[in-house]
């Protein structure tokens, strides 16, 4: 808090000792996309024969709108607003199923921003926006999820590093009623470097998450507050407990087993001489806990992640299209499954996804993508609440349309 307190007080000494900065002549822009998709679910559970989940194939249709409002109010002043459909309770998608009565969905705000920069090398954000760490993928944190709070990022010049320090807020609550609850928040620090030569363009990056108080979204993951799909990290068996939203008479644990310091690395590198480009991320989780004296499912330290993707092509006009390939292995505690990629299951899990995009006339967009997924271990995901042991392999394949303005 101290760092970034100093650092708001440099960006503002910087604008007031800078030249006034020159106004825009440009009106607020809205942008935004409306998408469609059709999907097919098979072992949603992973389970093909257990007798308590009776697990089958499943076909839904999706929908996702997002509009956006962006003004240069001068050349160092920007702000913007975005409303987004999506589930309150998955914070990681952006996308509403339509079920059999036909319920609306209705838009939410999604991002609400002010950026200052105060120098070409030093600039401030407020509000809720995008998370401003380089992620070479979204292993670790879901780009549909929108960080809240404070971040200042430096940019060393001549050197193409770019340094960046946030304290965000994850959950706030605050009731005379409920003393036991706590805000939930997260630091993040992360720095990249950048390189472009007559060949390639290379970002190279490494960053720190360090959840404060994750407990918090641990309580509201088993009190229904949020989607069951991300009780995929490890409760800890002798914490805290909640009465089950679905049997009053069984009591939940609310702690999570493993604290959160997650590191991570990682590049991503395009070819400029070809239509190719790669992408690796790795995750290590420094908080996570071995206990034996738990039984299988906390004996071992859960807290490595790897993700590798491949592309060819790119879709930038008419006619374009791409294809990508990749793997990707996360133990259950290597990173908060509240806030990491939904598509690939959250945590507990190996996937292998493929993707082909297609660029169509009118700003038109095809995407076929399928994921092809295993549990790593079902002791670890009876203790994240899944209540089959089965391990049959779950596919997802989907087709969606988009249409930008």
């Amino acid at each position: 808090m101290r760092l970034l307190a100093a650092a708001a007080l440099v960006v503002v000494a910087a604008a007031e000792s800078g030249a006034q900065a020159a106004p825009v002549a440009r009106v607020p822009r809205i942008t935004g996309d409306v998408s469609a998709r059709a999907e097919f679910i098979g072992n949603e559970f992973f389970a093909d024969s257990d007798a308590t989940s009776k697990d089958g194939r499943r076909f839904r249709v999706r929908a996702r709108v997002r509009i956006s409002l962006l003004s240069d109010t001068t050349t160092r002043l920007r702000w913007g607003a975005r409303l987004s459909t999506g589930d309150a309770g998955l914070p990681a998608s952006a996308w509403a199923s339509f079920s059999n009565d036909l319920r609306r969905f209705p838009l939410s705000l999604d991002r609400a921003y002010v950026r200052y920069r105060a120098s070409p090398n030093l600039s401030l954000r407020l509000g809720v926006d995008s998370n401003p760490v380089f992620t070479p993928t979204e292993m670790v944190w879901d780009a549909d999820v929108q960080t809240a709070g404070l971040a200042v990022a430096v940019n060393v010049p001549r050197s193409g590093l770019t340094l960046h320090a946030g304290q965000f807020s994850l959950r706030e609550l605050r009731s005379s009623r409920a003393t036991n609850q706590e805000n939930s928040f997260l630091f993040v620090q992360g720095v990249s470097w950048r390189k472009r030569s007559e060949m390639v363009d290379a970002t190279v990056g490494a960053s720190f998450y360090g959840y404060g108080n994750a407990n918090e979204i641990g309580r509201s993951e088993q009190a229904g507050e949020f989607d069951a799909d991300v009780k995929t990290n490890r409760f800890d068996p002798r914490g805290r407990t909640i009465a089950d939203p679905q049997n009053a008479a069984r009591r939940l644990p609310t702690d999570l087993f493993s604290r959160y310091r997650i590191m991570s690395g990682g590049a991503r590198i395009r070819s400029l001489k070809a239509p190719w480009s790669f992408a690796v991320d790795m995750a290590r989780n420094a908080g996570a806990r071995v206990d034996s004296s738990q039984g299988v499912a906390f004996a071992s330290r859960q807290n490595s992640a790897l993700g590798v993707a491949a592309t060819y092509g790119s879709v930038s006009r008419e006619g374009d299209w791409s294809l990508q390939m990749g793997f990707y292995r996360i133990e259950a505690d290597a990173v908060l499954a509240a806030f990491n990629n939904d598509d690939l299951q959250q945590t507990n899990v190996r996937s292998i996804p493929v993707e082909l995009q297609v660029e169509l006339p009118d700003g038109l967009r095809l995407v076929w993508d399928t994921y092809f997924q295993k549990k790593l271990s079902t002791a670890l995901a009876s203790s994240g609440g899944v209540v089959n042991n089965d391990n049959a392999l779950k596919v997802r394949s989907r087709v969606t349309l988009r249409a930008r303005f």
